[in-house]
């Protein structure tokens, strides 16, 4: 890899380092869009292929497929090596896409997508590793940044032009229309991405660890993605996934203190700034993630608006995290300094959040709109800042490891809070709504956006005050998680970013990119 200059490249480093940034962020962008994309097409789907009970199947495979693989792909890109990893993983997610396609029952959709988050999950984590290997960790967070405002463009962007798409040409192109650009994106990396050699190929994988976690993560991730579905929380299908995870965590933590090479090395939080750093990589996305997954739904029913307006108001969140998240991870670039920023940015975002919790019942959309941008700006002023930190603790040959073990713990951490907010507000909303005099004789439990909107102002507001009350005490429950983020933030050692990557012993030859 050429590590000549590019002048009119504003980020610092090699010759090859923009297609390399371009490759990332349309794969990273791919990968994004399916998270959000298909939110808009399932009722459209279901009916397609006849499964409305079965519909929740194609989003928790989805989440099965991508969290299984972190841990596995990790470990791999540290034995294998980063570029063939993330090459196989982007085929992958375009089998997927087109199986997806091509799918003629929920079964087979579920199955795909399973095979599409696999591909996801690995596209999305050797990015990270990648930017890694290539770039020290001073000039790695305005790159991680871009990466993270793909993600937050797809957020808003996502849902609608899933709709448009299922309205016009079919949900079917939402998969098919991957591939086209995957494939642009596979041209690219072929010839971008650098092969370095893989810092531990003595090393083989940790096949227990990967047998023993799969089955706890995979019963998990099933326990909460289908729990007060298609299988009630108290079924005897729930018992044996609470067993299998709990099983399954006992035997991965017994394996891993005895391996050579786990695939989750414990050891590294022994160190403060891994673990402080991963705490706030959680707090980052728990705080956003669930106030974005419940927002629109919240904000139809609250302000009587059709979904496109509700929808539209995550957008103030997205600018904010935009604007913020690339001025501090220029600013790291420039200075090195990095402490204000998890400090600044959790203490704007819990005041922002602890104020809608407070004024729910009377905020206006405008007002809402503007405590949702000082969310965003705060969570994106340190979102990546944190994921960083832990790999600037890393030695080169745990890259892999260290990355996949820190998005690990944060998603699981967003599936977990979600699916608790999730039941507390449903029941919560349903329970206040019951003592509302609904038009027809509705049940609380059956009341629409639409039926609130044709209703006359008494019901509207009393549907508003009941959203509004079982709103506000999660609400200020995540002004609590960014509170715990600042206590972090405040107590998180200072550290030193390297500058230049250097050579480590056994870890073969790296790049050192050229400063512009």
């Amino acid at each position: 890899m050429s590590t000549d200059p590019e002048p009119d490249d504003g980020l610092e480093g090699a010759v090859r380092l923009r297609p390399l940034l371009f490759a990332l962020l349309l794969v990273s962008l791919l990968g994004a869009l399916n998270l959000t994309i298909v939110a808009a097409s399932l009722a459209t789907i279901a009916g397609d292929l006849g499964g409305v009970d079965r519909i929740a199947w194609t989003v928790s495979a989805y989440a099965l497929g991508s969290t299984v693989a972190l841990p596995i792909l990790g470990q791999l890109a540290d034995i294998r090596g980063s570029r063939p990893l993330f090459l196989l993983s982007l085929v992958t997610f375009l089998v997927g896409s087109v199986l997806c396609g091509l799918s003629t029952s929920i079964e087979l959709l579920a199955g795909a997508r399973l095979i599409q988050g696999v591909g996801g999950a690995g596209t999305g984590l050797l990015s990270q590793t990648i930017l890694a290997e290539v770039l020290p960790s001073r000039r790695r967070a305005r790159s991680m940044a871009l990466l993270g405002s793909v993600f937050a463009i797809a957020t808003v962007a996502g849902p609608v032009l899933g709709g448009l798409i299922t309205d016009t040409v079919g949900w079917r192109w939402i998969f098919f229309a991957s591939v086209p650009f995957g494939a642009i994106a596979l041209m690219v990396s072929l010839g971008a991405i650098p092969s370095l050699p893989p810092p531990r190929p003595e090393a083989s994988l940790d096949t227990g660890g990967a047998v023993s976690l799969t089955v706890a993560l995979s019963a998990l991730v099933l326990a909460l993605s289908l729990g007060g579905g298609t299988v009630g929380w108290s079924s005897p299908a729930m018992f044996v996934l609470a067993v299998a995870a709990v099983a399954g965590s006992v035997v991965f933590v017994a394996v891993e203190r005895r391996v050579p090479l786990p695939m989750v090395p414990f050891v590294m939080f022994r160190d403060r700034v891994v673990v402080m750093a991963t705490v706030l990589a959680v707090v980052a996305g728990v705080g956003l993630l669930s106030v974005v997954a419940f927002l629109p739904a919240y904000v139809q029913m609250r302000y009587a608006v059709p979904a496109a307006v509700a929808g539209a108001i995550e957008v103030a969140i997205v600018a904010g995290l935009l604007a913020a998240s690339n001025l501090a991870g220029y600013r790291l670039g420039r200075t090195g300094r990095y402490r204000w920023y998890p400090i600044a940015g959790n203490a704007v975002a819990a005041a922002a959040i602890g104020t809608v919790a407070v004024v729910a019942a009377d905020v206006s959309m405008p007002a809402l709109g503007v405590l949702l941008l000082l969310v965003g700006a705060g969570v994106g002023a340190y979102m990546q800042i944190a994921i960083v930190l832990v790999q600037n603790q890393a030695p080169r040959q745990f890259l892999g490891v260290a990355t996949s073990t820190v998005n690990l713990i944060r998603q699981m951490g967003i599936t977990i809070a979600t699916a608790i907010i999730g039941g507390v507000f449903g029941a919560s909303a349903v329970r206040r709504l019951e003592g509302v005099a609904l038009p027809g004789g509705v049940a609380a439990s059956d009341v629409t956006p639409q039926l609130v909107r044709r209703s006359d102002a008494g019901v509207r507001r009393a549907v508003a005050d009941a959203y509004a009350g079982a709103m506000a005490p999660i609400l200020a429950a995540l002004a609590l998680v960014f509170l715990l983020g600042l206590v972090m933030s405040i107590v998180l050692p200072t550290v030193e970013l390297e500058d230049v990557i250097a050579p480590e012993p056994g870890a073969g030859n790296v790049v050192t990119p050229t400063a512009g």
